[in-house]
């Protein structure tokens, strides 16, 4: 693809995964307001993943998933979609109860987590600089949340909790796909499947009384602009997906991850503008902070990588006239 082309596709690509994120993000914050119902808007964003997303797998030609076995599925497969459940309960839980800008601030300690996890159950070590990077993150969520004027308890632990979900999620389902070679669109189906058979009974058990209330009126009419608003989050939650998906693969990494960061910079002064919760000063300058040093943290990450990609290519350098020749 020429390289005009090609920037052509990436500015549209970004420019719709902003205007669907932020405008999806209103959307719930409005819904969730009014009616309190987050499992009812998770289980809609799983239900609708599990209807689109197959015509989108057919149309892509992506090929089979392998055979799991029963096993697989109890420790490894039913676990990672319990996070799923957890991470958008959670996520949806946050939304309703602070501000669209202050959860998607708490969402910049995603390195952070990701980071602490590894180091615990992989692991896997760190250099100093990765470290570094990590300060201004908890620095600037520190401040956001201390100048927060909506400030809700409830609503800052499941900000937090939803983003260990997501990072324990990213990180085990990373390993399934290397592990197994599954397509990334086709560990998503299952995944999403498997939450579906959690969320429906903890629907039932939280949600589907009050929804059914708020549904149907007193002449026994279905509330449609209820509905319509709920099919249209379900919408535009699938196409953010696809989207994102796209993303990762016609980009490198690290242009990815500083497209996303840029993301959650749209969507927290959308919603400002939209919603019109109140700030100060400070409280933007911890939020800009905070992401800021998820900026700083893809780019050491990406370099880091990188470096590790190129250091092979020295294993067998031999000395040929005082030189340092690669073969």
């Amino acid at each position: 693809m020429p390289d005009r082309e090609r920037t052509v596709r990436v500015l549209a690509l970004c420019t719709a995964w902003y205007a669907i994120s932020s405008t999806q993000n209103v959307i719930n914050k409005k819904f969730l307001s009014a009616h309190s119902l987050p499992v009812t808007l998770s289980l809609v964003h799983m239900l609708s993943i599990a209807l689109y997303l197959p015509i989108v797998i057919g149309i892509l030609v992506v090929p089979a998933s392998p055979v799991f076995s029963s096993m697989y599925y109890l420790r490894v497969l039913m676990p990672l979609s319990l996070g799923k459940l957890l991470a958008s309960v959670t996520a949806h839980v946050s939304i309703w109860k602070v501000p669209v800008s202050y959860a998607h601030t708490v969402k910049a300690l995603m390195p952070l987590f990701i980071v602490a996890l590894t180091r615990c159950l992989l692991k896997e070590k760190h250099p100093l600089k990765i470290y570094l990077t990590l300060l201004p993150i908890v620095g600037g969520v520190v401040v956001a949340t201390v100048t927060e004027l909506s400030f809700d308890f409830a609503g800052m632990i499941s900000a937090v909790c939803s983003t260990l979900f997501m990072a324990l999620q990213t990180i085990y389902s990373k390993k399934v796909l290397e592990d197994t070679g599954i397509h990334q669109l086709r560990l998503l189906l299952i995944l999403t499947r498997l939450t579906l058979l959690s969320l429906i009974p903890a629907w039932v058990y939280t949600d589907s009384s009050k929804f059914f209330t708020t549904v149907w009126s007193n002449e026994g009419y279905a509330n449609s602009p209820l509905l319509v608003v709920l099919a249209i989050s379900g919408l535009l939650n699938f196409s953010q997906n696809v989207i994102a998906f796209t993303m990762l693969s016609t980009v490198s990494s690290l242009s990815y991850s500083i497209a996303s960061s840029m993301k959650r910079i749209v969507v927290i002064c959308v919603s400002l503008l939209m919603l019109h919760n109140p700030v100060t000063p400070i409280n933007m300058m911890g939020m800009t902070v905070a992401v800021t040093g998820v900026l700083v943290y893809n780019k050491v990450k990406s370099d880091l990588n990188q470096q590790r990609i190129e250091l092979p290519r020295y294993s067998s350098d031999k000395l040929i006239n005082g030189r340092l020749t690669a073969v």
